[in-house]
Parts: C-alpha cells; sequence; structure tokens
C-alpha cells in the first residue's frame, strides 16, 4: 500500500470486485470505483498498511485478519475478510476495529 502504485493494487482486484473499504461510505464495485479508493487514502502523508494477523479458510478462498493502518499523525487498528477467485480478490470487506 504504500510503495505500490494504484494500478498495481486495483490489478489485485476481479474487474466485477467489491471493495467495502475502511474509509468509504460507498460500495466500490470494479476497477474504477476501487482505484478512486485508493487514490483519495493514498493522500494521507506516510501511509502504510501492517498486517497483524491472518486466519485462512482451510480449503477455501477465504482470509480473514487485522491490520494496522498508519500515517503522519494516526494509526488505526481494523479487521478485513477477502474472497479471491484464483489469484484475484472478488471481495473486501474492511472495518475499523471499535475502541
Amino acid at each position: 500500500l504504500k510503495n505500490g502504485s494504484v494500478s498495481d493494487i486495483v490489478s489485485l482486484y476481479s474487474t466485477e470486485a467489491i471493495l467495502l473499504a475502511t474509509y468509504s461510505q460507498k460500495i466500490r464495485i470494479g476497477h474504477n470505483s476501487i482505484a478512486d479508493y485508493f487514490i483519495n487514502l493514498k493522500e494521507k502523508k506516510g501511509l502504510g498498511c501492517e498486517l497483524l494477523s491472518f486466519y485462512p479458510q482451510p480449503s477455501k478462498s477465504i482470509v480473514s485478519g487485522e491490520y494496522r493502518f498508519f500515517w503522519e499523525d494516526g494509526e488505526a487498528f481494523a479487521r478485513y475478510t477477502f474472497v479471491f477467485d484464483k489469484s484475484l480478490i472478488l471481495n473486501h470487506h474492511s472495518s475499523e476495529i471499535p475502541k
């Protein structure tokens, strides 16, 4: 996230992917909408993301866990679920963990 280009990030998603993003009120569907989200997110100075936990579902294409977003003047902890079709993301849900 920190060093990747938006086009590199979006290429990880299926063209019909759905993103329920941590910092968006919109449901993002498709590459253009997902790209718009990451363009806006990357405006945070010093933005990065650290994977804290990773729980794959046995014999399924679903992964859930927690990550930490950080930027120049703050941080937030969030949980995620990814659903894959082969190697592309079909569905990505992320929400900030309540304090």
